[in-house]
């Protein structure tokens, strides 16, 4: 076997095993481990990562979608976006969204548009949007180096598809 075929049979089971993984589900709340009915579930977007729920720390890995139970009730999450940037991950800042979970709901909390800011050192700026997160954004845009990446977000009720969150905006 050569060793091209090697590395592309290693890509992509690696590729298959990430796609085929169930969603880790995370226990955001004290005590006993109660029924899929009396708890809430939060989801995380692909690109999406939680720094924080109700002022816990949330352990994270940006690019694997997360489920975290929640007890129903009024919550307040800190998330972010993590973009890739050429050979490196940029995380915008945490953007701060609350909502009212209800027992037995599923909700996503989802990245919309991202803009990324390029400075050159006379003041020259160009702005790129994307209206979804983007699989990669350049380090350099025109010779302009990368000064800033900011990402709306949103919390969207899965069964009927509502944002129940007021959008939140997230930047670095």
């Amino acid at each position: 076997m050569n060793r091209r075929y090697s590395i592309c049979v290693v890509v992509l089971l690696t590729s298959v095993v990430f796609a085929c993984a169930p969603l880790t589900t995370l226990k955001g709340y004290p005590g006993p481990e109660l029924p899929a009915d009396k708890v809430s579930i939060v989801e995380l977007d692909s690109q999406v990562g939680m720094a924080r729920i109700d002022g816990n720390e949330v352990a994270n890995v940006p690019f694997l979608r997360k489920k975290i139970a929640v007890l129903p009730g009024k919550h307040e999450i800190e998330v972010f976006v993590a973009v890739p940037v050429g050979a490196e991950t940029v995380k915008t800042a945490p953007a701060t969204l609350s909502f009212n979970a209800m027992a037995g709901r599923v909700y996503r909390v989802a990245s919309g548009k991202v803009v990324a800011l390029y400075r050159g050192k006379d003041g020259t700026e160009t702005i790129v949007l994307w209206n979804k997160p983007p699989s990669m954004v350049s380090p350099s845009n025109k010779g302009l180096p990368l000064v800033g990446v900011a990402a709306d977000l949103a919390i969207i009720d899965v069964e009927s598809g509502t944002p129940i969150s007021e959008s939140g905006s997230s930047r670095k």
